[in-house]
Formats: structure tokens, C-alpha cells, sequence
């Protein structure tokens, strides 16, 4: 019954409500109330706080959802260990991570991966290094690739790596034939600039402002692959974490300019998981395989 109760509550937290739960579980919601407000009285300790619009966790229920959480998902590595046990390459990995680096580093490394576990599921999800950090520690996603961004103290880096944001230039650009520039130069010139929800857009936004610039978009999105294709068909700049090398063919002949800025160039992805979670081995042998491949600028001259 308490596995039950657990059971209900963790459906109601994530949901943020009973109607829902009782929905996602095929359960009546007064089964549900019942069983919550049994766990409550358990514990001696109000788990929600009920609002007219629905369930919102209390500060002792953000302890216990982590808890919860953290069992499932150990429970669900056990389950995969024994089946992987006579066949280690079989899994699914979950990743969520930020666009740019999905589309321009992690999806090759993913197909590398593959060759060498072909059997190995992945699945990966693309947001904003806040939903990434939720999806870890709600378990929907195994590992997060987040840029530049305070990790909650219940998650993990496990591998941080430089990523200085470059800017891309055109081949017959003025600044193509520099190796260096600094803001002040490259803000002449029109840009497309991620949207103000990105954390890259909030990195150039404080370089801009401790050198008294600003930029004035001609083109924004919160795509990074439309930034690109936007930047190959105007001719305008763009900043990336990425350098020419890794931009898989969208800007043919580009450069990739380093920008004279402390700030843009102390940026950094970071590997992350949730913090004493066992990882199943699958999701392992991706977490090695991905950390060992990450490309890394700190040698950039």
C-alpha cells in the first residue's frame, strides 16, 4: 500500500493535479485523495499545498518527490542490469539537451556511438538549460548537456568543457580575413541573435553591456538550425559555441572568428545527471563514449 501511495503521489506531483493523475493512472481520484492524505498523515507532514487550480508541492514534498524520483529510476536500472546481463549492448538513453550542441556536435557522436551498439536506443529531447535541469531531476531524461548555467544542488556535473562563442563570418565579409575582433567591430555589422530565452543570448547580452554595446538583431529565433540556414542565405553574422568545423556544412566557406571578449570566451557545456543515481549500463557506456568526444577549446589560441 505504500508503494501505492508513493505511486499515487509522484503521478500528482508531476501532474499538479488529482484530476490528471487520476487520468495518466486509469485510477479514481478519490482513491488517489485517499491514499495521499494517508501518506500525509503517515508522515505528519502536509505534502501539497491545494490551490483552486491544483497540486502544488510543499517544501517536504519536494524532498520527498526527489526521493521517490531517485527510487524509480534506481528500481528501473536494476530492472535493465538483469535483462543486459545477456546482452550488454541492449538499452535506451535518454538525453536532453540545448539545440545548437544536438544538431552540431551530439548527433555525430551519437552515430559513432551506434556503430559500436547498434542495439542501443536514443532519444533525445532539445530545450532551454532550465526544462533540461527539470528533466533530470524528474528522470525523463538520463543526461542533460546545458550551457553555461548554475546546475540546482541535487544534480551533477559530471564533465564540463570550454565552449568560447565564435563569431561566423562570410567568406567575402570584411572580418573574414581577421583571426580576431572585438565586440565593438563586429556590432557594425547586422547579426542574427538567438531569442532573449536562450542562455547564449543572455551570455552576449552581459559581454554587450560591460563594453557599453548593444545589437540590434536583423533576425532572431529560438532555432539555432534557422539561425544558421537564416545567416548562409543574408549573409549576416552570427554567434556560435561552435567553431566552422562543426557547423556540418550549413555555412559553406565561413569562418569562425574569435571575438576579444572574457565573456564570451569563458562559456561552457556541462554534462550533467541527477546526483547519486546509478546510472544503467547502457546509459553509461554513452555518458564515457560522450564525454571522451566532446570537443574542447581551452587550447584555442
Amino acid at each position: 500500500m505504500q508503494h501505492l501511495a508513493l505511486k499515487y503521489f509522484q503521478e500528482v506531483a508531476r501532474t499538479g493535479s488529482v484530476t490528471e493523475a487520476s487520468l495518466q493512472l486509469n485510477v479514481s481520484a478519490s482513491a488517489i485523495s485517499r491514499q495521499i492524505t494517508k501518506l500525509e498523515q503517515d508522515l505528519n507532514v502536509a505534502l501539497f499545498e491545494r490551490r483552486p487550480r491544483g497540486m502544488v508541492l510543499s517544501q517536504a514534498g519536494e524532498v520527498l518527490a526527489q526521493h521517490v524520483t531517485r527510487l524509480t529510476l534506481d528500481t528501473e536500472r536494476a530492472l535493465s542490469d538483469v535483462k543486459e546481463m545477456h546482452q550488454i549492448q541492449r538499452g535506451v538513453v535518454k538525453i536532453a539537451t540545448y539545440e545548437g550542441f544536438s544538431i552540431l556536435v551530439l548527433a555525430d557522436i551519437i552515430a559513432q556511438f551506434q556503430q559500436q551498439y547498434p542495439s542501443v536506443e536514443i532519444q533525445v529531447w532539445v530545450g532551454n538549460s532550465i526544462d533540461i535541469c527539470q528533466r533530470i531531476s524528474n528522470g525523463q531524461s538520463d543526461i542533460g548537456i546545458v550551457y553555461s548555467y548554475a546546475v540546482p544542488s541535487h544534480l551533477q556535473v559530471e564533465h564540463m568543457t570550454k565552449r568560447p562563442i565564435f563569431v561566423l563570418v562570410p567568406p567575402d565579409h570584411p572580418l573574414s580575413e581577421r583571426e580576431k575582433i572585438t565586440l565593438t567591430e563586429a556590432a557594425q555589422y547586422p547579426f542574427a541573435l538567438p531569442d532573449h530565452d536562450r542562455t547564449q543570448r543572455h551570455l552576449i547580452n552581459t559581454a554587450l553591456a560591460s563594453t557599453g554595446l548593444s545589437i540590434d538583431p536583423v533576425f532572431s529565433s529560438n532555432s539555432m538550425a534557422t539561425l544558421l540556414i537564416y545567416a548562409q542565405k543574408s549573409g549576416c553574422l552570427l554567434f556560435s559555441s561552435a567553431d566552422i568545423q562543426e557547423t556540418n556544412g550549413f555555412l559553406s566557406n565561413a569562418k569562425s572568428v574569435k571575438i576579444d571578449n572574457a565573456i564570451l570566451q569563458s562559456s561552457v557545456a556541462q554534462v550533467i545527471s541527477m546526483k547519486k543515481r546509478q546510472l544503467p549500463s547502457s546509459v553509461q557506456a554513452f555518458l564515457s563514449y560522450l564525454t571522451a568526444r566532446m570537443p574542447d577549446f581551452s587550447e584555442t589560441p
